[in-house]
């Protein structure tokens, strides 16, 4: 087995809360952008509320989230935070992906 496919191997195992491109989109978004709420998230990643719950749902059970409610000058809102753990695992992911480019890039220099 190449170091590549262990490391696909690695990634497909991670964790179940990655399994799915949105949950993945979530969690960089939030990573790079910080605390969001429902409605915003909704609307960047083009998914509806219901589906987006369901999603942040299985997020919060792999302690990556947390949701909050919080006052606005809006009203009530709840807003979407990642854990220090899910910081952490998130990291842990992203670089499973920085291998395989580190990987694939070196094999297509010595082609």
């Amino acid at each position: 087995m190449s170091n590549v496919e262990e490391i696909l191997r690695k990634i497909a195992k991670f964790n179940s809360a990655f399994a799915h491109i949105k949950r993945v989109a979530i969690v960089i978004l939030l990573l790079l952008e910080g605390p969001m709420s429902m409605s915003t998230l909704s609307k960047i990643l083009e998914i509806p509320i219901n589906a987006l719950d369901t999603h942040l749902r299985k997020l919060e059970e792999s302690n990556i989230i947390e949701r909050r409610k919080v006052i606005t000058p809006l009203g009530p809102r709840t807003y979407v935070f990642l854990t220090g753990e899910g910081i952490e695992k998130i990291q842990k992911f992203i670089s499973l992906f920085e291998k395989i480019y580190l990987e694939t890039s070196t094999s297509q220099r010595r082609l």
